[in-house]
């Protein structure tokens, strides 16, 4: 019998992100040069900008030293080359920026902290995503997917299987997504199936009322997970008609909750599983 999981949302969220310097890095006055820089963006990211622009605080960070910069061994486990850990330690000062917002703001405060990042990181810059932490290409316009938001984590299971799980989630006051003991040839097609789920939850959250609603099992569309990934939506493509129940529970795990994913979606979606 489908059942509805309430998932209620935290009253405020931080969101930030760090920039790092280099010493060929102009100084500049940051909040004219994202209000001069603004028309490069895209026009999601410009809205966001626009609709936030009032409560973004973007602070100096004159030593380093002081400043929240994470270990670079975490930073390479989430991906950061060498080159850019070499870029990271010569850095000589910082930019913060940071936000305020209530859980229906998280998505639209989040877009404009990563744009105005994004508008103040120079070539030889690095900008840092906080809540993972990890390294954020500050390339193209702002544009970003659902799947920008999250890494996905894997972890050893019984019998040579592996856990799956979002990492990046949480910044929007939501629970991380996980799939346990999947097999090594099914994680791509589980992984697009937690990056639909995602999407469905993160644009749920603009009209959320204190928490937001999923049920389970919950209909997850072709068009929810090419939506997660950015992808262009064809109307004549068959496959993204097709559609599945995916069930979902939410459990303790790790001293905070998660929605952990099972079910049999990965033949409806994609002929797999």
């Amino acid at each position: 019998m489908p059942v509805s999981l309430h998932l209620p949302l935290p009253h405020d969220l931080l969101v930030t992100a760090l920039v790092l310097h280099d010493p060929a890095t102009a100084v500049l006055d940051a909040d004219l040069a994202v209000s001069s820089r603004a028309g490069r963006l895209a026009p999601l990211a410009h809205e966001a900008l626009a609709r936030q622009i009032g409560d973004l605080r973007l602070l100096p960070v004159p030593d380093l030293a002081a400043a929240p910069v994470p270990p670079e061994g975490l930073l390479a486990v989430h991906g950061a080359d060498d080159s850019t850990l070499a870029r990271m330690r010569s850095a000589v000062r910082g930019t913060a920026i940071g936000l305020v917002c209530s859980a229906a703001e998280a998505l639209s405060a989040n877009r404009a902290v990563r744009a105005a990042a994004v508008l103040l990181t120079g070539p030889r810059d690095v900008l840092i995503d906080t809540e993972i932490p990890r390294i954020w290409l500050a390339e193209g316009r702002g544009d970003v997917s659902t799947v920008d938001w999250f890494l996905l984590d894997r972890s050893a299971a019984r019998s040579g299987r592996a856990d799956t799980r979002t990492h990046g989630l949480n910044r929007f006051g939501l629970p991380e997504l996980m799939v346990r003991e999947v097999a090594d040839a099914d994680l791509p097609a589980w992984d697009a199936v937690l990056s639909g789920v995602a999407e469905q939850l993160v644009r749920a959250l603009p009209t959320a009322d204190g928490a937001v609603e999923l049920a389970s099992p919950t209909l997850l569309r072709m068009t929810d997970v090419a939506a997660a990934y950015g992808e262009p939506v064809d109307g004549a493509d068959p496959t993204l008609a097709r559609s599945t129940g995916v069930e979902v529970d939410l459990v303790e795990c790790d001293g905070g909750q998660v929605l952990v994913l099972s079910g049999e979606p990965l033949a409806d979606l994609f002929g797999a599983g």
